[in-house]
């Protein structure tokens, strides 16, 4: 709903009436807190018609639900299909009711919510319902992002962060890095310069920013204006979240501010490579990270006026509930599902900056967010979790972690594909100390085997880069969202190969970062595959194919030449058990005209149980006998398999 829209519903809806007193059986029903008599949450779903008809009677209590539904219900939908949902509950802890508008077309209970609010209580004012407490100034969103109110709320969230074991002290690693702005002390100063420290230990920020879509894009350092940069940035050269993120930094007391964009130089690529293998240092011991969260562009600032809420009587308040699903649920879901609110969530780059700082303030399109390493804390009061706290930590789930990591990471954006591993160097380098051995091209040596089995979840719109980025073995061989397999680790899981040797080619003053060549060699058992695309089993997943086994050994060179299908029998596996699927669309038509080869990985469950499946790729063979992967299989393990193929070395490059 548009702010010119919330405001003109705001004049209509004010003081609209006499206080609310409850009058009937439902709204009379929200007393008590909703807690029944066994100490549970009680929640409430009531049709709205009844809500109306209540309404029309003289109900005050259904004439105030009523007319906040009112105000959220979408236009064209029929009564008799809405219902609407009470649930006692956040923001404040508990001090509110959440109103959600529920669609059933069904008729059997399938709702589909399609409004969502919350009705809360202003301070010192009587609430009508037990339920609704008085809010407090912790779950009053401040109406302007820069005012005096905002800012003593971002210290407050600092001095109780400062006091977690896991946030405090966040220690400079050993001075400022290399390049800052210089904001000065004051206030006032309408300039800034940019500063070459020389190790000095001082506090400073950092800002995480969207660079935008134009060509222009933000003010940049390069080495034509090195020397400019020096003396002074004028005022008027800062785009507006620039000049924000200087506001804020003078604000909270701090002198220096980093900003990639004009604290590395942007045309030298020794420069650009030094300060990118640096970023898990910048952002760790940064006092604050500001992240233009709410902003596509540097043109829309950190600074973005709150909805704020309707008063539909005196004293209580309607509110639209702010989704935080793509914060700690999965931060980086794909945009088609949450729309792009908060587009810096969106961005590859944005990943490790929030990830890696100490803590962060989010200016976003409706309200303020602080994550630290200990928690997350937002003005509406709805309590949610960083999905990164215990990353850092150790754990037996540490494998996990990276994977799971790496599953959100591939669902941002990069401008450019180049930048798949080096946009996430700076967490991959702050992981070194779990020990697992080297990192090669997104992978960690211990667990490379284990890890090999990820998949692309859109496969037809997935592509392979226009210039190398990382073996095809690596999920940063493919530009798209990746999910790893379960790799089902215990005493009964069946691994059919084993690690030979692997390694990458990094550039030494980034060794977590871009790759320019890489293979991996494992002992294992190759099988003759061919594909046969089905698309009329509603057993296949998008746009999957079936696989067919060729059950004859490989004995010599003759038979694995690059293009040459192997001449024999064929089975087609049972299609509830076997399934198939390409890496990305370009992989289709190679994998149609070409002989193509299986290489089982690992059988996850034992052969005790009833059934058991072997996780497998799919490999293409090039004119120089080296493997590629293009995709993944998964089928039954038939005992004949083993006994048939020989085992051999394989190099996948």
């Amino acid at each position: 709903m548009s702010l010119i829209k919330f405001k003109n519903l705001l004049k209509h809806f004010k003081h609209r009436g006499d206080p609310v007193v409850p009058s009937c059986a439902i709204c009379d029903g929200l007393q008590g807190g909703m807690i029944d008599e066994d100490g549970y949450q009680k929640s409430y779903h009531v049709p709205l018609r009844i809500i109306q008809s209540r309404k029309t009677s003289g109900c005050g209590g259904c004439g105030l639900l009523y007319d906040a539904v009112d105000i959220f219900k979408p236009t064209g939908i029929a009564f008799q299909l809405l219902d609407l949902s009470l649930e006692w509950g956040s923001p404040g802890n508990g001090n509110s009711l959440r109103l959600s508008l529920c669609k059933d077309e069904s008729g059997i209970g399938n709702c589909e919510v399609i409004g969502d609010c919350y009705l809360m209580c202003k301070q010192d004012y009587l609430s009508p319902w037990t339920a609704i407490k008085s809010l407090n100034d912790e779950t009053a969103i401040v109406g302007n992002p820069s005012s005096p109110a905002a800012f003593q709320k971002i210290r407050k969230w600092i001095a109780n962060c400062e006091t977690h074991s896991q946030c405090s002290p966040a220690q400079p690693y050993g001075g400022l890095p290399q390049r800052v702005l210089d904001v000065g002390a004051g206030l006032d100063s309408n300039q800034v310069h940019l500063y070459e420290g020389k190790g000095e230990i001082h506090p400073y920020i950092t800002l995480s920013h969207c660079w935008g879509t134009s060509e222009i894009g933000p003010p940049k350092t390069l080495t034509e204006n090195l020397h400019d940069r020096r003396c002074g940035i004028q005022w008027t050269e800062l785009n507006k979240t620039f000049q924000d993120a200087v506001f804020i930094t003078r604000e909270l007391g701090i002198r220096y501010l980093w900003i990639d964009s004009l604290c590395i130089i942007q045309d030298d690529e020794d420069d650009w490579k030094e300060q990118s293998g640096q970023m898990m240092h910048i952002y760790e011991s940064a006092y604050l990270t500001i992240a233009a969260t709410g902003a596509s562009s540097g043109q829309d600032g950190c600074f973005v006026d709150r909805v704020p809420p309707i008063e539909l009587r005196d004293g209580i308040l309607l509110r639209e509930r702010i989704d935080h699903n793509p914060w700690f649920k999965s931060p980086f879901t794909r945009e088609e599902i949450y729309p792009q609110t908060d587009p810096l969530l969106y961005r590859g780059w944005c990943f490790q900056e929030r990830v890696l700082s100490t803590r962060v303030i989010h200016y976003t399109s409706k309200e303020l967010v602080f994550e630290c390493k200990t928690s997350t804390i937002c003005e509406c009061g709805n309590p949610h979790r960083n999905p990164y706290t215990d990353t850092f930590k150790s754990s037996p789930h540490r494998t996990f972690n990276w994977t799971k990591m790496v599953e959100d990471y591939t669902k941002a954006n990069l401008t450019r594909s180049t930048d798949i591993l080096v946009a996430l160097s700076g967490v991959a380098s702050s992981l070194k100390s779990w020990n697992k051995g080297k990192y090669i091209a997104g992978l960690w040596e211990e667990d490379i085997v284990e890890n090999l089995f990820w998949s692309t979840t859109r496969p037809s719109i997935c592509r392979r880069p226009p210039s190398y980025t990382a073996p095809s073995f690596s999920w940063a061989s493919v530009i798209g969202e990746v999910h790893f397999g379960n790799p089902h680790k215990g005493p009964d899981r069946k691994c059919h190969v084993s690690l030979i040797d692997a390694a990458s080619v990094t550039d030494p003053v980034n060794i977590y970062g871009a790759v320019s060549d890489g293979f991996l060699t494992l002992q294992g058992t190759l099988i003759p595959v061919s594909l046969e695309k089905v698309d009329d089993s509603p057993k296949v997943r998008f746009d999957l194919p079936r696989i067919l086994l060729n059950t004859s050994p490989i004995e010599d060179d003759s038979h694995i030449r690059h293009g040459q299908r192997i001449k024999s029998s064929s089975w087609l596996l049972p299609l509830v058990s076997s399934l198939a699927g390409l890496d990305t669309i370009d992989d289709w038509e190679y994998a149609l005209n070409e002989g193509l080869y299986c290489l089982p990985i690992y059988s996850p469950w034992p052969k005790g149980l009833r059934f058991s499946l072997v996780y497998a790729l799919i490999l293409g063979l090039d004119s120089n006998n080296k493997y590629h992967r293009i995709g993944y299989a998964r089928f039954d393990d038939v005992p004949d398999w083993k006994d048939v193929i020989i085992t051999q070395e394989v190099t996948i490059i």
